[in-house]
């Protein structure tokens, strides 16, 4: 009887440090999710800001270059004269 209750304990610690590992498995898979996910929305985000920055510089640019044209133009007229 001895030997009986011995093994069902050694049965019970085996699948007792199963079961910890499988927690700790789906542990480290769920902050695998989390990861990825995070670092997903991280680059979206980044995404949309460049392209936001990208479009905004190039108003700037067109603007200025539009400015500068207009400048030009002022001063061919002005020596003109």
């Amino acid at each position: 009887m001895r030997s009986r209750n011995f093994a069902g304990q050694k049965r019970l610690t085996t699948l007792k440090a199963q079961l910890d590992k499988t927690i700790l498995d789906q542990d480290a898979a769920l902050a695998r999710y989390f990861l990825i996910s995070e670092s997903q929305m991280q680059y979206e985000v980044n995404d949309s800001l460049a392209k936001g920055l990208k479009s905004e510089l190039n108003a700037a640019i067109k603007i200025a270059a539009e400015d500068l044209d207009n400048r030009v133009t002022l001063e061919r007229k002005a020596s003109r004269r």
